[in-house]
């Protein structure tokens, strides 16, 4: 669908990011999923995405992740 905001959500747990995924989905959101950061940051960086959340990473907390999509990305 034309037009959804995208939600890019990262979890290491399979069950956080399916729950996630299905509440957002119900109200409108396109949402894409990973288990790690690595893997969200190349998404983020080759996708358009409107928001992010982001659950336990090990080795890798949540605001590393901000931290580095800042860092990265001057469109933040």
């Amino acid at each position: 669908m034309k037009g959804m905001l995208r939600v890019l959500i990262v979890d290491e747990d399979l069950a956080s990011r399916h729950l996630a995924r299905t509440i957002l989905t119900r109200a409108g959101w396109e949402a894409v999923d990973f288990s790690d950061a690595a893997s969200a940051l190349d998404c983020f960086s080759r996708e358009r995405i409107d928001a992010v959340l982001i659950g336990g990473l090990p080795g890798y907390g949540g605001l590393d992740v901000c931290r580095t999509l800042r860092a990265a990305f001057s469109r933040l």
